[in-house]
């Protein structure tokens, strides 16, 4: 996939650690939470369909490990973009 921003969270609650990164695809563009409950509106409003995605990916780490769970996140994301077509890719990753 082409560079793109996504959410990333390091979230710890009593011995369970994560890294979670995230983001929001609706008719092939990366938007926001702002961004999706407009679309939403919009859509419902002129009664359009759309394709969207949520994509998460939550990494189980160690308070110290978060830089590699990070990499390991940007890994798994660069070649899971090669699994795909261009097209499957645009819905997945925006254009």
């Amino acid at each position: 996939a082409k560079g793109f921003n996504a959410a990333t969270l390091y979230l710890a609650k009593d011995t369970t650690h994560l890294v979670l990164v995230y983001w929001l695809c609706i008719n092939k563009k990366l938007v926001s939470w702002t961004g999706q409950k407009i679309q939403e509106l919009f859509s419902s409003l002129l009664n359009m369909k759309k394709a969207g995605l949520m994509v998460r990916i939550d990494i189980p780490t160690a308070p110290a490990n978060k830089k590699s769970a990070v990499e390991l996140a940007q890994s798994f994301v660069a070649e899971l973009s090669q699994q795909f077509s261009p097209e499957q890719n645009e819905y997945i990753f925006g254009k």
